[in-house]
C-alpha cells in the first residue's frame, strides 16, 4: 500500500532537499526533452527534479501564504493504479454549444456522421486537441469546409546534395461539401498538443472564422525518423520541416494561437479548466 504524502493540489514546491527547484531545472535543462521551454517545464521537468535513489525526499512548499517543509515518499510510477475512465466523445453545453473530445480512440471516422447530426445545429463547436487524435483530417474537414484547402508545406532533405533542402507542394485537407457546418469552430490547444495533434490543428485552422484558444503547443510537428546509436540504442528525430502555407514556422515555436490563456496556480487549486471556460465564453458571444 502506498503511504500518501498528503500534499494538497496546488502546493507550490520551491525547494527539493534544500536546493531551489529553479536551480535544479537549470542544471538539468540540457537533458530534459522538449522543443520549447513551455513543454520542458510543464511536461517533462518533474522527473529531473523529483527522481532519486532514496525512498524519500524533503521538500519546501507554500500554500495559502504559509511555507512548510515536509518529507515525502518516492514511488515507481507502476505502483499507481490510475482509473481507466472512458473518454467523453462529445456533448452539448448550454444547449447551443458542442464540445468534441478529439483524443485518440474517442472520436473515430465512423462517429463523424452521428456527431454532426447531434451537434450540427449548434452555434459553435469546440474541438479539444489537448491530446493525441485519430488521423481523420480529411473526414472531419469534409463536414466543416466547402472544399479542400492548403494547410501545410514541408522542407525535406535533397539526398542528391548533402545539406540541401527542398520545398514540397502545399498539403490540402478536406473534401468538397456544398453544405458545411454553419457555426463557429473553436480549437483548444496547450503543451499536450503535439505532433499529429499540431498537424491536425493546422488543418482545422483553415475553417473560415475559426478561433484557436489556449497555450503554446509542443512545437514537435512532423514525421518521425528513427536511428540507432551504438549498442542498439534508438532515438528519433523529425525528418521534415513543417510550415504553414505562408511560410510561418511551427517546429519549436508551436501552433498559431488567437486567444492565449495563461496557466495559473489559482486555476490549478480550484480545478478550473480556464481554456475551456474561455472557449465557452467566446462561443456564447457568437451571434
Amino acid at each position: 500500500m502506498i503511504k500518501q504524502s498528503l500534499l494538497a493540489l496546488g502546493a507550490v514546491i520551491s525547494e527539493v532537499n534544500t536546493i531551489p527547484v529553479s536551480e535544479i531545472y537549470l542544471k538539468n535543462e540540457k537533458y530534459i526533452n522538449g522543443s520549447n521551454e513551455a513543454v520542458k517545464k510543464l511536461g517533462n521537468s518533474f522527473r529531473w527534479i523529483f527522481n532519486g535513489e532514496t525512498d524519500t525526499v524533503n521538500i519546501t512548499f507554500e500554500r495559502d501564504g504559509i511555507v512548510k517543509n515536509k518529507t515525502i515518499h518516492r514511488y515507481p510510477y507502476s505502483t499507481f493504479n490510475a482509473a481507466d475512465v472512458p473518454p467523453v466523445k462529445w456533448r452539448k453545453i448550454n444547449g447551443t454549444i458542442g464540445y468534441v473530445n478529439m483524443e485518440e480512440g474517442s472520436v473515430v471516422a465512423e462517429d463523424l456522421s452521428t456527431l454532426m447530426k447531434e451537434l450540427g445545429d449548434t452555434k459553435a463547436l469546440i474541438f479539444d486537441f489537448r491530446n493525441y487524435p485519430e488521423f481523420i483530417i480529411d473526414e472531419l474537414l469534409g463536414y466543416l469546409n466547402s472544399e479542400p484547402k492548403d494547410f501545410a508545406k514541408f522542407i525535406q532533405p535533397d539526398f542528391t546534395y548533402t545539406g540541401r533542402f527542398r520545398w514540397t507542394k502545399p498539403v490540402k485537407g478536406g473534401k468538397n461539401n456544398s453544405n458545411p457546418y454553419k457555426g463557429k469552430v473553436i480549437i483548444l490547444v496547450n503543451d499536450d498538443t503535439q505532433s499529429r495533434s499540431e498537424y491536425f490543428v493546422m488543418a482545422m485552422q483553415t475553417v473560415e472564422g475559426s478561433i484557436t484558444i489556449g497555450r503554446q503547443t509542443s512545437g514537435a510537428d512532423g514525421d518521425v525518423v528513427d536511428y540507432t546509436f551504438f549498442d542498439d540504442k534508438t532515438s528519433w528525430i523529425t525528418g521534415r520541416g513543417v510550415f504553414y502555407p505562408d511560410g510561418r514556422e511551427t517546429q519549436r515555436v508551436g501552433i498559431a494561437i488567437d486567444i492565449e490563456v495563461p496557466l495559473t496556480i489559482e486555476d490549478i487549486r480550484k480545478g478550473r479548466d480556464a481554456i475551456l471556460e474561455k472557449a465557452i465564453e467566446t462561443a456564447m458571444n457568437v451571434k
